[in-house]
């Protein structure tokens, strides 16, 4: 969405839903143009301007402002932050438990990947699989390509895809790698 539709959207919502023939006052311009730049979404910003509005008495609203709204959004936002941040923790604390038990490496935590998550357990299973010996290889591949093969019409990059996919789910189970 342009920067102009969002900002008259917030505005004419903000401006009815206070109900007085009032207009924006600068500050208030300039709280609607950074969260423009910080992506705050739209549903986000009238509902919290809903929720401060029925908060306060008929009497009251002539003087709300968006300063509040504002205000509402970062902590929002904090608490957004911190709710992520704590899924990570506990996300790492996960793979560490994993990693002791089993006697693996602790570097195969580090990662930048953005799916955290997805890429340790990826790290996990490649190390995995480059440790096995090649009996183990073959047979883990055995049973990929059992299963694979029950999918005549594949083409050969979906047929690889599908023997690479069938091969971490046998490591997953072999493993009792977590999800």
């Amino acid at each position: 969405m342009p920067e102009d539709k969002f900002f008259k959207e917030v505005e004419k919502f903000y401006l009815e839903k206070k109900g007085f023939g009032s207009q924006l006052s600068a500050k208030e311009r300039e709280i609607i143009q950074n969260w423009f730049k910080e992506k705050i979404k739209l549903k986000t910003i009238k509902n919290i301007i809903t929720e401060e509005l029925n908060r306060l008495p008929i009497s009251k609203r002539k003087k709300f402002s968006l300063v509040s709204v504002d205000q509402r959004i970062k902590q929002h936002k904090k608490s957004i932050i911190k709710k992520q941040n704590q899924e990570k923790i506990s996300l790492t604390s996960k793979w560490e438990k994993f990693i002791k038990l089993n006697n693996l490496p602790e570097h195969l935590i580090q990662t930048k990947d953005e799916d955290k998550d997805f890429a340790i357990q990826n790290n996990i299973i490649n190390y995995l699989w480059k440790k096995m010996t090649e009996e183990e290889k073959k047979e883990i591949f055995k049973k990929a390509k059992l299963r694979v093969n029950s999918n005549i019409n594949l083409t050969k990059d979906e047929y690889e895809k599908a023997i690479k996919s069938q091969i971490r789910k046998e490591i997953k189970k072999l493993y009792n790698i977590p999800d």
